[in-house]
This record gives C-alpha cells, sequence and structure tokens, in this order.
C-alpha cells in the first residue's frame, strides 16, 4: 500500500517523549502554524511588525489628519491672525503629518476582522 509521510514533532508541554502526527493533519499544521512568527503589517500605523512577538506595540493616532482655518483652529477672532488654514491630528493636536501615534494599542494586520 501508499505510505504517509509521518513527522515527528517534540511537545513542549508535558511528557519530553516526542509525539507522532501524520503531515497534513489539521492538528499537524495548527500546531507548526501557530508556531511560526510572521512578518506582518499594521492596518493602523502601517508598519511592519512580527508576529505575535511584538503585536502589543502599536503606536497610532486614533483621529483624523484635517485642517481648519487659522482664526478657528487658535480659537481667535477671524481677522487677528493671518489667513490661511492650519492643519493638525484632531486626537491630540500634533501639526505634523508624519508625528508619532500619541495611542498605544495593538497591532491590527489586514488579516484581522
Amino acid at each position: 500500500g501508499a505510505s504517509r509521510a509521518r513527522v515527528v514533532i517534540a511537545s513542549s508541554v508535558g511528557s519530553a517523549q516526542p509525539k507522532e502526527r501524520e503531515e497534513g493533519s489539521i492538528e499537524f499544521v495548527e500546531k507548526v502554524h501557530a508556531q511560526r512568527s510572521v512578518r506582518r503589517t499594521c492596518r493602523r500605523c502601517r508598519s511592519s511588525f512580527v508576529d505575535p512577538e511584538e503585536r502589543e506595540n502599536c503606536f497610532y493616532h486614533p483621529g483624523d489628519f484635517l485642517g481648519a482655518e487659522n482664526s478657528k483652529f487658535l480659537g481667535l477672532k477671524s481677522g487677528s491672525v493671518a489667513p490661511g488654514t492650519s492643519y493638525f491630528y484632531d486626537c491630540c493636536g500634533s501639526s505634523q503629518p508624519d508625528a508619532p501615534g500619541c495611542t498605544r494599542g495593538r497591532h491590527i494586520t489586514f488579516d484581522d476582522e
């Protein structure tokens, strides 16, 4: 008959005896997948990170980068400041579009729902 490939996986929990698993079995695939570190891209901060080791290190802006007339942005009477538009994040007030995130959280990948 046809022989099936067998792979020996050392158990990291419990007994020191290796356990055999059939290659291609669901249990085998899940165990191998769970042990891998994978480089992913975060939807929030757009940075690359190693999952799962760096999953908790996302620095992002929860608000939007938007613009407002200078007088409205500064809360002053119109005409008392130079006309124009000020741009800023509405979460922290930073005026730099490439400013580091003001909030820390979990990376969210494009594979996450």
